[in-house]
């Protein structure tokens, strides 16, 4: 039996484009195209299978809000 290191560990849960839709309250095509340009780092589960994380979730809309610490001014 092989066992595989791991160098990050994730924590929190996966969000799938319908769902990252959902939080950041736009359409499922914006929320894909923030994963495929990279905006928002992407999981690949499968070959047509991707998720983000909810913290990336968060922390985008942390540097999307404005007046906000560390945030566009």
């Amino acid at each position: 039996m092989t066992t595989h290191s791991v160098t990050t560990k994730p924590t929190g849960c996966l969000l799938s484009p319908e769902n990252t839709a959902a939080k950041l309250d736009c359409s499922i095509k914006y929320a894909r195209r923030l994963m495929a340009n990279g905006t928002l780092p992407k999981v690949k589960l499968g070959r047509r299978c991707v998720r983000t994380t909810a913290e990336a979730v968060d922390a985008f809309i942390l540097r999307r809000t404005i007046g906000a610490k560390g945030g566009a001014v």
